[in-house]
């Protein structure tokens, strides 16, 4: 690996441990991890098997099974048998308490962290770039 590349990886993979790190910090008054609250949005109506999960955040099946856990622990999912396979596990969701389904949630989630939002004459590339550097 040339001397360019090492930089620019070393550079992504701390813009990307500052990005959990803000994530996790933005989470914390809801006892969330940014990695449970990904999991949180692979949901379906139906529900998730573990290694549907594990294939939407790309972990092993052993990770999964543990995310899983802990989100059952959490309170935010329930774990029952899938229909026709008793090994296994799928997730649901559990209903917020005291909300209906269809009153929406009181508070959303910013849907852009403050460190990715462009200036209105950022092109696409510099916008990248940007936030890299900020991060960094």
């Amino acid at each position: 690996m040339t001397q360019p590349n090492r930089r620019m990886f070393r550079l992504l993979a701390r813009a990307q441990r500052r990005a959990t790190a803000a994530a996790d910090l933005s989470l914390a008054d809801l006892e969330l991890t940014s990695t449970q609250a990904g999991a949180l949005f692979c949901f379906k109506d139906e529900g998730l098997l573990i290694r549907e999960l594990a294939s939407a955040l790309d972990l092993a099946q052993s990770a999964a099974s543990g995310l899983a856990g802990r989100l059952e622990h959490a309170g935010l999912v329930t774990r029952g048998e899938e229909k026709g396979d008793g090994r296994a596990a799928r997730l649901r969701l559990t209903p917020p308490v005291g909300a209906s389904a269809t009153k929406p949630p009181a508070a959303p989630l910013p849907a852009t962290p403050a460190c990715f939002r462009a200036s209105p004459s950022a092109k696409p590339t510099s916008l990248s770039a940007g936030s890299i550097r900020r991060l960094a």
